[in-house]
């Protein structure tokens, strides 16, 4: 089962999530939505970008496994 949601329903506060960018050349990225500027970014180690396409799904980030 999926947990992917359309990205209309994902958090805009901020919150780090995992977004999927349909026919990009890297189609997952840990992403949050910038409120400021009202767009998606992705953060990637301790640096962010702006996505170059809309995300279309999100999903919470998944915990860790059990070590």
């Amino acid at each position: 089962m999926s947990d992917w949601q359309p990205i209309e329903t994902a958090p805009k506060d901020g919150t780090l999530v995992l977004v999927y960018v349909a026919g990009s050349q890297n189609p997952y990225a840990f992403g949050q939505w910038d409120t400021e500027y009202r767009l998606w970014r992705q953060v990637e180690h301790a640096r962010d970008f702006i996505i170059d396409a809309e995300p279309t799904l999100w999903m919470p980030i998944p915990e860790p496994p059990d070590a």
